[in-house]
């Protein structure tokens, strides 16, 4: 019953506040509307608390039976009296005057004008395309121009550039074939005493090309030497043997290797002929082997 009661009121108190706001309205309808349904509400709270007293479930019952029926009797009256009012309030709404809407006309607002289909053949007959088409033409012509002259620079610059091949000619061929022997070699290595035959044997080296400082020093040696003339020499002549550095061939292996690869030093690569040549004399048993 608690319960019951506790929803009564909150039901009420919600219906009050929905009718309250009513009441200040311009139209008589409404108005007596409204208090009515205030009156219906202020009843309905007073019929609450009135069953909220009573302690018997009879005096309840022979409270509430009544006014059961009296809601019942009532209750379609009320909703005609409600649709009358919400019939009334839509035509006040209709009859205030309504604010003018803004309509947007084509002239109001300056729309730029559709883009008209222009073939090719009406472009090169308006002047101010044909203008536009010449301007391009002589740019074109200018950029053609230009790089005519930039051509003819590189092909210069290409004349006075020596010409180096993968292969050497006969002419830059100063080392036929490998030395067979010490007295070879060092008959050689006197030869290359001439500027001019230094920088062809070293041009000759470069072309011989490897993967790595290595590789390109070990290709170079077997150019110059076989394995039993190399196998007689060491860097710096250690062991009973001959010093590789003290040639003029040293010097010039040295130069062709860094240009080959300029992070190496001097001394680096020393370091890759010392190793070749160490190696030298298993190289000149395994080719006897074969």
């Amino acid at each position: 019953m608690e319960c019951h009661s506790s929803l009564g009121v909150v039901g009420s108190y919600y219906m009050f506040r929905q009718v309250l706001p009513s009441i200040f309205c311009s139209s008589a309808n409404i108005k007596a509307w409204a208090l009515k349904s205030l009156i219906n509400s202020a009843l309905i709270f007073l019929d609450i608390c009135q069953v909220c007293r009573m302690s018997s479930r009879k005096e309840r019952q022979g409270y509430t039976k009544p006014q059961k029926r009296i809601k019942q009797e009532f209750t379609p009256l009320e909703k005609i009296e409600q649709q009358q009012a919400l019939l009334h309030i839509e035509q006040l709404l209709q009859e205030q005057p309504q604010q003018p809407q803004l309509q947007l006309t084509h002239g109001a607002i300056p729309f730029p004008d559709p883009v008209q289909e222009v073939t090719p053949r009406d472009a090169i007959s308006d002047p101010d395309n044909e203008n536009d088409i010449n301007a391009l033409r002589a740019y074109t012509d200018r950029i053609a121009h230009r790089l005519d002259q930039v051509q003819d620079s590189v092909n210069e610059l290409l004349a006075l550039i020596p010409p180096r091949s993968a292969h050497a000619t006969a002419d830059d061929i100063v080392l036929l074939s490998p030395c067979k022997s010490v007295d070879q070699l060092e008959e050689l290595d006197q030869s290359l005493n001439q500027l001019e035959r230094r920088t062809k044997m070293q041009h000759y080296l470069v072309t011989l090309g490897g993967e790595n400082g290595g590789i390109a020093v070990r290709r170079m040696l077997r150019r110059v030497a076989t394995n039993d003339v190399l196998s007689q020499y060491s860097l710096r002549g250690r062991k009973s043997k001959r010093a590789f550095q003290d040639l003029s061939l040293c010097r010039i292996i040295i130069g062709a290797c860094q240009i080959s690869f300029p992070s190496l030093t001097a001394a680096q690569v020393e370091d890759l002929i010392g190793q070749a040549l160490k190696f030298a004399p298993h190289r000149q048993r395994s080719s006897r082997k074969d």
